[in-house]
């Protein structure tokens, strides 16, 4: 993605609903940090915070090393998850948590394990912050299929409409993968429920 866009994003989403000051010297996790570019900007919007980034794949966390290494940031460190559902052990307490373009990506099964998981890593007054989660219920789903109305149909006729219809999905692709593609997206209510269960 275009730097300037992740960083719009993520000025807005985080400094929109908290004090940059607050967060000054704050631990920072980046869930899903892929190949760095949200652990990047938050490298350079917080440079006194030490930032931890996450990611299932290695390739993905060697492109955010080097990445790293080319800016010379050394506030940051980046771990390896070790499975879909689980978090890389010792990780230690976090003042702000961001899963950026993220939510969306987890299965059902991974949502319900993983979210109270790193809602206890949050210390008192942390902050989770999602950011770029498209809406589950919004008329047009842009993210996968490109399809309107697919997020009201249940899965077995949002499955088939978009193996017929959508250009973007394969007519062998399989629903689970159109779900870890990120067809579904999120709703509040979802979270609040898996996260006050």
């Amino acid at each position: 993605e275009d730097p300037r866009y992740v960083k719009a994003c993520l000025e807005k989403d985080i400094l929109g609903y908290v004090d940059p000051i607050s967060l000054k010297g704050k631990r920072f996790l980046d869930f899903g940090c892929g190949g760095g570019a949200s652990t990047m900007i938050l490298s350079r919007m917080f440079p006194d915070s030490p930032i931890v980034g996450i990611d299932l794949s290695d390739r993905s966390l060697e492109i955010a090393r080097s990445r790293c290494v080319h800016f010379g940031y050394r506030n940051v460190e980046f771990r390896l998850s070790p499975c879909p559902d689980r978090l890389p052990e010792n990780l230690g307490t976090f003042d702000a948590i961001l899963l950026s373009a993220v939510l969306e990506h987890l299965l059902p099964g991974e949502r319900q394990t993983l979210l109270p998981r790193l809602w206890k890593l949050l210390n008192p007054g942390g902050v989770l912050f999602l950011d770029q989660t498209p809406l589950r219920f919004f008329p047009f789903e842009g993210h996968t299929t490109r399809l309107p109305l697919i997020n009201y149909l249940p899965d077995r006729a949002a499955y088939a409409y978009s193996r017929v219809f959508s250009r973007r999905v394969q007519s062998n692709e399989s629903w689970q993968s159109l779900l870890r593609r990120g067809i579904r997206g999120a709703s509040v209510r979802e979270i609040r429920r898996i996260l006050l269960s």
